[in-house]
This record gives C-alpha cells, sequence and structure tokens, in this order.
C-alpha cells in the first residue's frame, strides 16, 4: 500500500467518505466477511417473516389475494438471493446490490398487497412496508452514496404503486402513514453515512497499524541482519560463524553428512597496514571478502570475519577446489602489497578441515583447531597455498603465539 495515498486518507476521512481507488476496493475486501454475515441474517430473517405473513394473511381472510405472488415470486427470489450470498459468486463490491434487491422486491410486494387488499389488512401491509424501507438503510451495509439513491427509488414505489393499483383515494387513507415512513427513510441515511464514516475510519486505522507493523518488523529485521554483518566487509561477523556452524553441524549430525571448515588469512597483513595506514588495509580487506565469496561460489554474508584479517567458511561440500579457488582469486586480483618488496602481491593462506559429526569429530572445537592447524601449515611452508588438515586434530596452541600475520 502507498504510504502518501494511506496518509492523505487517514487526514481527509472525516471530510469525505470517497477514498483512492486502490483502498476503495482495500475496504471492500476488508468488510466483505461481515456484510456477507449481516445479509444472511437479514435476508434469513425476511424468510421467516415472510412465512409469518402466510399465517397473518389466513388470519385476515386474504391468502387467496397473497399466495401466488409471495410463492411464485417474493419467497423464490429471497431464496435466490441467500444463495447467492452464501455461494460467494458475487464480488465484495456488489453484495449490496443482492440486499437492495431483496429488500426493493419486498416493498414492491407489500405495497401491491396494500393496494388489492381491505384497509384493515392494508395497514398492516404499508406499515410492514415501511419498515422494510427504513430497514434498507439501517440494516442493509450499503453506502452512502447507494442509500440516498435508493431511498428516492423506494419512496417513489411506496407512493407510485399505491396510486397505480390503489387509485388516489388509497393513497390518501395512508398518507399519514406514508409520510411519516417516508421521512424516516430519509432519516435514516444519516445512520448510513456514519456507520460509513466509522468502519472506513476503521479500515484505514486498521492498514495503518498494519503498515506500521510491517515497518517495525522490517527495522527489526534490518538491524538482525546487521547484528550478523560485518560492517567493514559486508561479510558475516563471527557471531555469524558460530550460529553457522552450530546450524550445519546439527545438520550435518542428522543426516550423517560431512562438513568442511576452511579458514583464510591475508598474509603479511601486519606489514601492509603499518605501510599504507588502516584506510587502505580496510579496503584490502573489502576485496579479499569479495574474493572470497565469488571463489566459494556464495553470497558473501555465508563468509565470516573470523577476526582481524582473517575469514571462515562453512560448507556442506567437502570438495578440495574451493578452498583452492578461494587462494587463487585472492592472488588473481593483483592487489600489490606495500609493505613487502616490489613485485609481490595480496595473497592468503588457506586451512581446510572435514567432519563427519558424532564419527570422525564429536564437537565443533575440533573441527575448527583443525582447520587451524591446516592454516599453520600453509603458513609454515610458505603461505599463499592451501593445506588439508590431517585426521584425529589435537589441541594446538593459540594461533597468534604459532605465527605473526
Amino acid at each position: 500500500m502507498n504510504k502518501f495515498i494511506l496518509d492523505t486518507a487517514l487526514k481527509r476521512h472525516n471530510v469525505s467518505l470517497k477514498l483512492p481507488y486502490e483502498l476503495e476496493k482495500q475496504y471492500d475486501l476488508y468488510l466483505a466477511p461481515t456484510l456477507r454475515r449481516q445479509l444472511v441474517f437479514a435476508l434469513s430473517a425476511m424468510l421467516v417473516l415472510t412465512v409469518a405473513g402466510f399465517v397473518a394473511d389466513a388470519h385476515d381472510g386474504i391468502l387467496d389475494n397473497t399466495l401466488l405472488l409471495r410463492i411464485l415470486l417474493h419467497v423464490p427470489a429471497l431464496l435466490l438471493c441467500l444463495r447467492l450470498v452464501q455461494r460467494s459468486q458475487l464480488p465484495p463490491e456488489r453484495l449490496w446490490i443482492v440486499g437492495v434487491a431483496s429488500f426493493t422486491l419486498t416493498l414492491a410486494v407489500l405495497i401491491t398487497f396494500a393496494a388489492i387488499s381491505p384497509i384493515a389488512s392494508g395497514n398492516r401491509f404499508v406499515m410492514t412496508a415501511g419498515l422494510t424501507m427504513i430497514a434498507t438503510n439501517f440494516v442493509l451495509p450499503i453506502k452512502f452514496r447507494v442509500a440516498i439513491p435508493m431511498s428516492f427509488v423506494n419512496i417513489a414505489l411506496y407512493f407510485g404503486i399505491l396510486l397505480i393499483l390503489g387509485g388516489s383515494t388509497r393513497l390518501l387513507e395512508y398518507h399519514d402513514i406514508l409520510g411519516f415512513y417516508s421521512a424516516a427513510t430519509l432519516i435514516t441515511t444519516v445512520v448510513t453515512y456514519y456507520r460509513e464514516r466509522v468502519q472506513k475510519e476503521a479500515f484505514l486505522l486498521h492498514l495503518n497499524k498494519d503498515r506500521q507493523t510491517e515497518e517495525l518488523a522490517a527495522r527489526v529485521d534490518e538491524l538482525t541482519q546487521i547484528s550478523y554483518r560485518d560492517p567493514l566487509t559486508g561479510a558475516g561477523n563471527r557471531r555469524s560463524f558460530d550460529m553457522r556452524l552450530d546450524a550445519l553441524w546439527r545438520t550435518a549430525t542428522l543426516h550423517g553428512e560431512p562438513i568442511a571448515l576452511i579458514m583464510i588469512d591475508v598474509d603479511h597483513f601486519k606489514p601492509f597496514n603499518d605501510a599504507v595506514g588502516h584506510a587502505a588495509g580496510d579496503e584490502c580487506l573489502k576485496a579479499v571478502a569479495k574474493a572470497i565469496a565469488a571463489g566459494a561460489g556464495c553470497p558473501i554474508e555465508l563468509v565470516s570475519r573470523y577476526g582481524g584479517e582473517e575469514f571462515a567458511l562453512v560448507l556442506h561440500s567437502t570438495s578440495g577446489a574451493i578452498a583452492e579457488s578461494i587462494r587463487a582469486g585472492v592472488e588473481a586480483l593483483q592487489l600489490p602489497h606495500p609493505g613487502l618488496p616490489p613485485g609481490h602481491v595480496v595473497t592468503v593462506s588457506v586451512g581446510k578441515a572435514f567432519a563427519q559429526p558424532g564419527r570422525t569429530v564429536s564437537r565443533q572445537d575440533d573441527l575448527i583447531r583443525a582447520a587451524d592447524d591446516a592454516l599453520y601449515t600453509a603458513k609454515r611452508l610458505g603461505r599463499n597455498r592451501v593445506a588439508v588438515a590431517s585426521k584425529g586434530p589435537t589441541p594446538l596452541p593459540t594461533r597468534r603465539a604459532r605465527y605473526g600475520t
């Protein structure tokens, strides 16, 4: 939902009931379940009252005059409208048509009965028809812009049918009742106006609350992502590494699959920083992180900055080609190393270890120590190379105690 459209509608809902087209369609969908329930209740009640009308007509001795019209037209039409609403065959924005059609038909039938029946029974039909007109606005879930013209249409039917079938004499006999219910019908349009206004205000506030909730969720998600990301390189941080290792470890344990841990360290990084400063060193780390992700064929978020100039990558695959691809990718950057003699470029040493949780290695720390040991071996053998850990890793001294940067 466009934020500007919603904010504009929230500011204007006290002035106008008309919403932008997109919001109006959403409003119809929002109210559709409630409107269907209201229509089912109204139509069911009308059917019950129609059946009760058979009893009243029989009591007044006019059943012969009303039976055919009720059975052949009125009751089938009400049942059809009820069926349409229950089967949801109409789009939400057209639900009001069913309700208005059923109530208008009922009004026409009742006024017809009033015109052709004796005065005693006619009073009952005229008053029932008047209540039907009022109910059209008061009970049916119609919008204000529909209620105004429908009120005039119903009033015209109210007077017109009685005048056509009963003549002016019958019209004059009921003029007090006709006038009262016609005025009451117009007054109920005010109820329709305020009902729609309150419903649309509630709808807009509901949308606004949903929007705020979505924005908050997006912000929380963004902050969560930031909390797992290294702000300098865009790679994952140590927290991200721990969670990914734990997740893959659990999966590997469950399925009996091996996993691999690759540790990467930038060769001679301290001399690089000492020669050109930390700003240039930061740019170097960014380039290396991207090269590692490219070499591993994974998003940079799956690469973790393990510390300083050290990176780590946990994989399902045990293929040794990935580690070599990472090493070669960094070397291919051809980044000059200002802390070394001319002609030297930035390179990395890579250590790799495999584990099959529960079989070859029982703890995550053992896998980390094994990859760390392989990285030390790569450093000791001359750097810019890949070393793979042997089976059965043993506890080792701290990395910085064993080799420099």
